[in-house]
């Protein structure tokens, strides 16, 4: 399932945008005057697929229209009076569905402790007796929609999660990841290793106390590393599993599968190729880089059958490095056709910066400019579903111009090795440069 359309109705109780996308490309870019809300369309957006849908009613429009390449759409319509707004799905054979998100009685109010969400979401911050903001996105949430939103934070179970959404809507979501990258993306706040033993705070006074500001690109490394760990865990097991049962699956080798040595040299050949090009990309130590490559042609045939079972082994072995080696790849390439005087790598220890003489450089030491290039590349590589919807805020932000001229090419070469389409809202003619057939401009309605 596709996104086709996305049609937003009385914005700011003023703008009608609709956003029609070119089913042949994974790229749109909006773009138009500040205030005109495309900002806003990204939240609504990202609300709709990954939030309680309740927080919709506070939102600045009057009807939100989203409808699938299967002839389908799903429907948003506000109350005037900001209570929870009613959702409608019109399957392709025009079966409808609805859903008006339901509100906590008072005697589920009170049975929860409030002061649970000061301790277990940091994000938060309580700005009325049952109303808390994202500090992030400036969200307000009721506590209905923080017990949905952020349920799987909590260490006890929550009767609330049984309310949550019908069946057809979270079917949309599964099969349609949204992802929203928006401007703060270079700091990130994590809990201390002790935050459960503060105990319940009051009216979050203490939220900066309790939490670390990170910088992202530091936690992306070791995002990294973790799943070069696990990758490497992966390879150790399987390794074990075939040179455990490699006697026997030698000895089962039907005489009519013996390789030739033509086909055999080709694939001791791309066996090597590809285990030297993993150690290039960091995800193997350097002691895998080479083997001595055998003379096929001295070689009788009782030993090509052995070398047979061990290239078919050793190919096994090295699929599992596939999806992460294609991504690191890019990442380092595309990094470091960007960055000037210093160098990107990836090791086991994560992403790894390096001057122009060689000396090593602290992540965090890079300018805001190249902290943002890497920390998106990261993102839309390392942490992108297949067949997302990716929503990005800005993009140029602290890019040179250079750099902005060579971002919509990144993109969509990223876009297809990782399979999502992106829609992008931007200030910046670079990005776009003279691809105008991707863009819909926001129009008020004094130009429509």
């Amino acid at each position: 399932m596709k996104i086709s359309k996305i049609a937003v109705y009385g914005l700011f109780a003023r703008f009608n945008h609709d956003l029609t996308f070119d089913p042949s490309e994974r790229i749109t870019i909006m773009y138009g005057p500040n205030g005109f809300g495309k900002t806003m369309i990204l939240r609504i957006i990202d609300i709709l697929f990954n939030s309680s849908p309740r927080s919709l009613g506070r939102m600045p429009f009057e009807e939100l229209h989203v409808h699938f390449d299967d002839e389908s759409r799903l429907s948003v319509v506000r109350s005037p009076d900001r209570s929870s707004p009613k959702l409608s799905f019109i399957t392709g054979t025009q079966q409808t569905h609805s859903y008006v998100p339901e509100s906590l009685s008072r005697a589920q109010e009170a049975a929860f402790p409030t002061s649970a969400i000061d301790e277990y979401v940091p994000d938060l911050a309580k700005v009325g007796p049952s109303e808390w903001r994202n500090v992030y996105t400036g969200e307000v949430l009721d506590l209905y929609d923080v017990l949905v939103t952020y349920a799987d934070q909590f260490p006890f179970d929550l009767e609330i999660s049984k309310l949550k959404f019908p069946p057809w809507l979270e079917d949309i979501r599964a099969s349609l990841p949204v992802r929203f990258i928006d401007t703060e993306r270079l700091i990130d706040i994590k809990r201390p290793a002790n935050f459960s033993s503060y105990g319940h705070t009051v009216q979050h006074q203490r939220f900066f106390s309790q939490t670390i500001p990170e910088r992202t690109i530091r936690r992306n490394s070791d995002k990294l590393a973790s799943m070069i760990k696990q990758t490497l865990a992966e390879y150790a097991n399987l390794s074990q599993s075939l040179d455990r049962s490699f006697p026997a699956r030698f000895v089962e080798v039907p005489a009519s599968e013996q390789l030739s040595k033509e086909q055999l040299a080709q694939d001791l050949e791309e066996v090597e190729n590809r285990r030297s090009e993993i150690v290039r990309a960091g995800l193997l130590p350097q002691e895998h880089a080479s083997s001595i490559m055998p003379d096929i042609d001295s070689i009788d045939e009782s030993k090509r059958s052995v070398l047979a079972v061990y290239t078919k082994d050793a190919k096994e072995k090295l699929d599992v490095f596939d999806g992460l080696n294609a991504r690191a790849n890019a990442f380092v390439r595309i990094a470091n056709a960007r960055l000037l005087y210093k160098k990107v790598s990836v090791s086991q220890d994560g992403l790894k910066v390096s001057n122009s003489d060689g000396s090593d450089l602290e992540l965090e030491m890079l300018s805001s400019g190249e902290q943002h290039e890497i920390v998106l590349l990261f993102d839309l590589l390392f942490e992108t579903e297949k067949n997302s919807l990716i929503l990005v805020d800005e993009p140029e932000l602290s890019l040179h111009v250079a750099w902005q001229r060579q971002m919509l090419e990144d993109l969509q070469e990223m876009a297809e090795l990782s399979d999502f389409r992106a829609l992008l809202a931007t200030h910046s003619p670079q990005i776009i440069g003279d691809r105008w057939d991707l863009t819909i401009e926001l129009q008020g309605p004094d130009r429509e």
